[in-house]
C-alpha cells in the first residue's frame, strides 16, 4: 500500500461517481460501515447525511471517521482517509 500519494498521483479517480464506505464508532466502540455517496470537492471529501442519522450521531459524539473510496473494476484503486470528521449545517 502507497502512503505518499498525491491528487495529481490518483488522475481523475476522484472526479468519478463513486459509493464511498464511512466507518464511524458506535457508543461501545464498535465500527459502523456505511455506503455514501462522496464529493471530492477543494481537497477535501463532502458527505451529505441526514440530521438525524445514525451516522451523524456517532460524529456528533467522537469525529473520528474513516473514509474509504474504491473502485469495483480492476485495478482497483482506492483511498483511505482517517481523520476527524467537521459537520457543516446545511441551510434549506
Amino acid at each position: 500500500m502507497r502512503t505518499d500519494l498525491t491528487i495529481e498521483d490518483l488522475g481523475g479517480f476522484l472526479d468519478r461517481p463513486l459509493v464511498a464506505v464511512l466507518a464511524t464508532l458506535r457508543r461501545d466502540g464498535s465500527v459502523l460501515l456505511s455506503p455514501v455517496w462522496q464529493e471530492w470537492r477543494d481537497g477535501g471529501f463532502n458527505l451529505w447525511l441526514p440530521v438525524d442519522d445514525v451516522k451523524t450521531r456517532h460524529l456528533q459524539r467522537d469525529p473520528r471517521a474513516t473514509l474509504v473510496v474504491a473502485e469495483s473494476e480492476i485495478p482497483l484503486r482506492r483511498v483511505e482517509l482517517r481523520n476527524a470528521a467537521r459537520l457543516i449545517a446545511r441551510d434549506g
